[in-house]
């Protein structure tokens, strides 16, 4: 099996064959652990044949500094095996999946939708969510024949998820819990839970769900990793968020990566230092704003930069700022043609809006199509 293949970006999975990178257990365990766009199943089967196929390591200094026990920190996984840790998060999924499928008197299982919206200029939020307001299933097979009628009958349907919500077990701020994402063919892709009253919970799932009472595979282990993964992009290209991903599908004219500052740090004789965990895997950089009411760039985009890919749609409208702010920065132009083509493009994008607007009017439109009285 090939483990870069779990790997969100379809650009970057391409650019990793293609340097016949060889990732490591932990490497290949973050992949399959972080993936979006496979399966539960398919991620387990890959997780057991890492197992089959790999070498244990122990979380200690030889396995890097991240584990190493030191005067600063002890880590929650020093000392245990990889091997183990990925077990024991399959374990955990098996169980809240156990759960969310086992259907109780109280409980009700609550859809939701995830579409595809129309583009509007200014807005890069291809997605939406849409709750089944007032339908309420009380087993999950009905809930799940629901879902896949809909998607049979609206082609704009892309995903969906069901919430499993329990009567007794419902708190005032409806903070407990289970959500679980399915593809269009009805596959378990990921779980999510959200139990802060985790004694409501029956015996087992409490006991896992008490995070501050025990040590957790998700939380000790795959959480606090960090990887430096060579990647394609490079300072001024522009990138949009994988469709899988879970950061706002927004894209940007990426700046850079935090591996790659941390690199430049050490390069410049400052100390090196790896980030903190996996949050801080991100790339970032200027998107134009959201809405109309932000006509130019936006400052702080970033996602996770495994997810990223090249942007290959259309500039239309205010979009047409981010291939002139990636020809700036990479030097293609200078500040005044910068100024000069950023106040037509909004000129002319403010124009299209109206004109937009205008065309709804039948005799407005008929003028615009010089078309006859």
């Amino acid at each position: 099996m090939d483990y870069i293949d779990f790997i969100n970006s379809k650009d970057i999975r391409a650019y990793l064959k293609s340097i016949d990178y060889k990732p490591n257990l932990l490497e290949s365990a973050y992949f399959i652990y972080a993936s979006s766009h496979k399966t539960m199943d398919e991620r387990h089967m890959a997780w057991e044949e890492l197992i089959r196929e790999t070498d244990d390591i122990i979380l200690d200094e030889k396995a890097g500094s991240r584990w190493g026990k030191n005067v600063r920190r002890i880590p929650a996984a020093y000392g245990m095996s990889a091997h183990e840790l990925i077990k024991l998060q399959m374990k955990n999924e098996k169980l809240i999946l156990s759960y969310f499928n086992s259907d109780d008197d109280d409980c009700v299982f609550v859809p939701e939708f995830t579409f595809y919206s129309k583009r509007y200029v200014g807005d890069y939020r291809p997605v939406y969510q849409r709750c089944e307001a007032g339908l309420y299933f009380g087993c999950i097979e009905d809930a799940q024949k629901y879902c896949l009628k809909e998607i049979k009958e609206d082609s704009d349907i892309i995903g969906y998820t069901i919430t499993k919500h329990l009567f007794s077990k419902a708190s005032d701020d409806y903070s407990n819990y289970l959500k679980v994402r399915f593809n269009l063919s009805g596959d378990t892709m990921s779980e999510y839970h959200c139990a802060q009253d985790h004694e409501r919970f029956p015996a087992e799932m409490s006991t896992y769900l008490d995070q501050d009472a025990k040590f957790s595979a998700e939380c000790d282990f795959f959480d606090q990793m960090w990887f430096d993964i060579p990647i394609p992009f490079k300072k001024g290209d522009i990138v949009i968020p994988c469709a899988s991903s879970q950061a706002d599908h927004t894209p940007f004219v990426m700046l850079g990566t935090d591996p790659e500052w941390r690199r430049k740090d050490a390069e410049e004789g400052k100390r090196y230092r790896e980030g903190t965990d996996s949050s801080d895997m991100i790339a970032m950089g200027w998107s134009i704003g959201f809405g109309d009411s932000l006509k130019e760039i936006y400052d702080d985009a970033m996602a996770n930069y495994l997810d990223i890919e090249y942007y290959r749609e259309e500039f239309k409208g205010l979009e047409r700022l981010l291939p002139l702010l990636s020809a700036q920065i990479k030097g293609d132009i200078d500040l005044y043609d910068w100024e000069i083509l950023k106040d037509e493009i909004l000129r002319s994008s403010q124009q299209d809006h109206r004109i937009e607007y205008m065309r709804s009017f039948p005799e407005i439109s008929r003028i615009l199509d010089g078309s006859a009285m």
